[in-house]
């Protein structure tokens, strides 16, 4: 399994094109970032911030769904994530398969933890919440560009776009945008 995440507004040398489904609404373009970026920006990102962006780069997840997974959700192979959709809202819950290190690594999200706590929280107690990781992304480009000046990304408008491709027999996939502003 393995996840691409999409910032837009990413200059790159050699002037990548964008294919038309990559032009969001404003005109801006969006790229995936390869995985050393996502390492990168993982790495600048403050610890709880960065295990939850690590969590989304295991799992696919859109952001919403990963920050509502409690300790009960992982059940040693497989993570339940739901979000609501259609009209009315309707709970639509699903299960995602994990690698061996996303299993790793969820055991130790769970680790200590009582069936009913968040996997990822923001401060300790409070599960992540739109206006804070978006806050938390930004910063880690940020700190990520001033570290790094000959490979900078630059995100006027941040969009967090996961895939996430598993073959069991069949390849299955699924695929989310969240933007962040």
């Amino acid at each position: 399994m393995h996840a691409n995440w999409v910032i837009s507004g990413i200059r790159r040398p050699g002037g990548l094109k964008a294919l038309s489904d990559d032009i969001e609404e404003g005109g801006e373009t969006a790229v995936f970032l390869d995985a050393a970026q996502r390492k990168a920006v993982i790495a600048a990102a403050s610890p709880a911030a960065g295990r939850f962006f690590r969590g989304l780069e295991l799992t696919g997840a859109r952001t919403k769904e990963l920050a509502a997974t409690v300790v009960a959700d992982f059940d040693g192979r497989t993570l339940r994530l739901a979000h609501r959709k259609g009209r009315p809202a309707k709970l639509r819950p699903r299960h995602v398969l994990l690698s061996a290190e996303a299993i790793e690594f969820f055991k130790e999200q769970s680790k200590d933890k009582l069936p009913g706590a968040p996997l990822f929280t923001e401060d300790g107690e409070t599960p992540w919440r739109r206006h804070i990781w978006a806050r938390e992304m930004r910063a880690a480009i940020a700190k990520h560009n001033t570290m790094s000046r000959p490979k900078e990304i630059s995100a006027s408008r941040v969009t967090l776009r996961l895939t996430a491709s598993v073959a069991l027999g069949s390849a299955s996939c699924c695929k989310s945008t969240e933007s962040i502003h």
